[in-house]
C-alpha cells in the first residue's frame, strides 16, 4: 500500500514513524493538559517524559 503526501509516495515504514510521532506528540500535550489543570504534577510528568523518551532506540 502507497500512502501519497502532497502527491509523493512515501513507504508505509515512513508513514507508522509518523504516526507514531503524531501519537506520542498528542499523548505528551494531553499529559501537559493534566499538569496544568492540576491532575498530573508536574514531577509525575517529568518521570512520564524521562521513561517515554529514554525507551527509545
Amino acid at each position: 500500500m502507497k500512502t501519497y503526501i502532497a502527491d509523493e509516495p512515501i513507504d508505509d515504514y515512513f508513514y507508522e514513524l509518523a504516526q507514531q510521532f503524531y501519537r506520542e506528540d498528542m499523548k505528551l500535550s494531553e499529559q501537559k493538559d493534566q499538569v496544568s489543570k492540576g491532575v498530573l504534577s508536574l514531577d509525575d510528568f517529568m518521570k512520564l517524559t524521562a521513561r517515554s523518551s529514554s525507551s527509545e532506540g
